[in-house]
């Protein structure tokens, strides 16, 4: 059946408004799909990503976190050192194979990356992991290095929220926090040991506590095995595990760090 008018004069008119209209649906697509990127991307679900760059996906939650790591933090300015960003020696690929994900460039007064997983329960696998970045100041940042919230997929709802790091005992918090996707309340594990499941931080300043630095090895505990992994990598420069204070260089002052953890473990 021949739908287009018989007259030849409105048929090219009736072509061209469909032609007109199919390119306008098409371009608002496209314009559509690069703001939602851009806006998610910000936020760290992709800012700056390059070829490993994660899929968008809903459900999300955003997560507000701040805790700091013992190795690097001083308690001059309460705050962590940048000497691995400043030195150039933090990769721009994630470290953690559990969301191995790659940035154009580490930002600003970052310390380090860290893993930020959820649990619907404490003896329950992750079920959305999320490679950040930690700033100086304790607050886990989205890809921008202000933004102070990232995003993970999960659905709106209560979680145990873990941080672990490539050289620290890693944590959990001690109850469910709600999470959602149109807002964020911060999640403060450096107030005191409460806020962790085990109450087992080490105390880096007058009501600051942080993870236990020494696991070189991402064994869980910190013992005899972690300094002989440090053992063979002293005198190296750059991004080593057996680097605990985060100086960039692996030396005695690691090992002096890593001392007073001994025999302690993760309580998740």
């Amino acid at each position: 059946m021949n739908i287009l008018p018989k007259n030849k004069y409105a048929g090219d008119i009736v072509i061209r408004f469909l032609f007109v209209f199919i390119i306008t649906i098409v371009t608002f697509t496209s314009v559509l799909a690069q703001d939602i990127n851009k806006y998610h991307g910000g936020i760290g679900r992709g800012a700056g990503v390059g070829v490993s760059a994660q899929a968008m996906s809903f459900p999300y939650v955003q997560v507000a976190v701040k805790v700091f790591l013992e190795g690097p933090y001083s308690t001059d300015n309460d705050n962590m050192s940048i000497a691995l960003k400043t030195a150039g020696f933090i990769p721009v690929t994630s470290p953690y194979s559990e969301d191995p994900r790659t940035v154009n460039s580490v930002p600003e007064d970052v310390t380090d990356w860290v893993l930020v997983q959820l649990r619907s329960a404490k003896t329950d696998a992750a079920i959305a992991s999320r490679s950040a970045f930690l700033n100086k100041s304790g607050s886990i940042v989205a890809d921008d290095g202000t933004t102070a919230f990232i995003q993970l997929d999960a659905a709106t709802g209560s979680y145990y929220i873990v941080i672990r790091h490539r050289n620290h005992l890693a944590i959990m918090s001690d109850e469910t926090v709600v999470l959602a996707s149109g807002s964020s309340t911060l999640y403060d594990f450096s107030t005191g040991t409460d806020k962790v499941e085990g109450a087992d931080m080490v105390l880096l300043n007058s009501g600051v506590y942080g993870l236990y630095a020494g696991n070189a090895n991402c064994s869980g505990g910190v013992n005899a095995t972690d300094y002989l992994k440090m053992k063979t990598q002293v005198g190296n420069n750059g991004y080593y595990d057996g680097d605990v204070n985060l100086s960039g260089t692996v030396n005695a002052t690691d090992y002096l760090v890593v001392k007073p953890s001994i025999g302690k473990n993760s309580n998740i």
